[in-house]
């Protein structure tokens, strides 16, 4: 048997130790040639996200006639909702355990019987900083809480003032991203407090800052000038990506400094009937990745529609124009959609 001398034994140690460090490495002997592979470890995480989910009024007649799957069903078809570590939306409405009484002019409440369903179709986190989480008071947004928190579904936000049930920090795939979740329509968002939380989500691991936020004007295919100051700051205070909500209609996206900001996704699930834009939806896929130093997130948006309250995938015709008029609305800098695709790094 050959002796291996001190000069090869040192080497392959060093292989050994500089795979440690930049990823997995393989040796192989064969045939006394030695064989080296090495690949860098990729994290990544997959989240889907949509807009404003109701399951009340119209929506709740239509599932009391169709059945609790009534308004996935399409869009599950060909496993659309599968293979995320997250598919989020914004409640809009508790699961409170009875209907109160109440001097708002809409107030919705949500069947906690309808939780499962959600399950059954992944959902598995939800924003609940909006202007209708405490339409069955705060008892009933308490409920709500408790309803979700029993199923095993993650939630973070609320509308009346920011604390640290704005923030949820969560392991989701190779990374641990802070969700915020805050909302402007009922009071003014308080920077110095959102700052806290960024720090805070940090403190905790984060790696990714994600913001959920609630504002804008109602039925406006453009953000105003309170939602772009805000969005900036924003990104300037530490948030990586901003999925905004409530106009009810699909806005425009912009990328700043290299985040990417969503003024809306428009509605999910809800019962607008009295026009197209309110009807017409935005999907989006966040495949989150980091290499070395570098992260990246790859974003692919489904132009979705809804039919009295069922949402599926606009076809071709009706994805190409709709995608037309959102890109000449968007603010993208240098960057460019390929196939509905596009990569941003930071």
């Amino acid at each position: 048997m050959k002796k291996i001398n001190l000069l090869t034994i040192l080497s392959i140690i060093s292989v050994l130790a500089i795979g440690s460090i930049f990823g997995y490495t393989k040796i192989v002997q064969a045939d006394n040639t030695l064989q080296i592979n090495t690949t860098n470890t990729v994290k990544t995480a997959k989240i889907l996200h949509f807009g404003d989910m109701m399951l009340d009024r119209n929506v709740k007649k239509r599932i009391d006639k169709f059945g609790a799957d009534y308004p996935f069903k399409k869009l599950a078809e060909n496993n659309f909702l599968e293979g995320y570590d997250v598919v989020t939306a914004n409640l809009e409405g508790p699961f409170a355990n009875k209907r109160r009484a109440t001097s708002k002019s809409i107030a919705f409440r949500f069947d906690p019987k309808l939780i499962p369903t959600l399950q059954k179709y992944n959902f598995n986190l939800f924003t609940l900083a909006n202007n209708h989480s405490t339409d069955m008071s705060m008892a009933g947004f308490n409920e709500s809480k408790a309803n979700l928190k029993k199923a095993g579904l993650d939630f973070y936000g609320q509308q009346i003032k920011i604390d640290d049930t704005n923030l949820l920090v969560k392991q989701v795939g190779d990374f641990k991203i802070g969700f915020i979740g805050i909302d402007d329509t009922i009071t003014k968002i308080n920077i110095p407090k959102v700052k806290k939380l960024i720090q805070k989500a940090k403190d905790n691991g984060a790696e990714i800052i994600l913001a959920n936020v609630h504002w804008g004007a109602e039925y406006k295919l453009i953000s105003n000038t309170r939602q772009r100051q805000l969005g900036h700051t924003l990104i300037d205070a530490g948030v990586d990506i901003i999925v905004g909500h409530h106009p009810h209609v699909v806005e425009e996206m912009e990328i700043y400094k290299n985040h990417p900001i969503f003024y809306s996704l428009g509605n999910f699930v809800f019962d607008q009937y009295f026009s197209v834009p309110t009807q017409q939806e935005l999907g989006v896929s966040l495949i989150i990745t980091q290499e070395n130093d570098q992260k990246n997130v790859s974003i692919t948006i489904y132009p979705l529609q809804s039919i009295q309250s069922q949402i599926s995938q606009m076809n071709q015709k009706n994805k190409d124009k709709f995608f037309a008029d959102w890109i000449k609305r968007s603010r993208l800098g240098d960057y460019k959609f390929e196939n509905n695709n596009l990569k941003v790094s930071f």
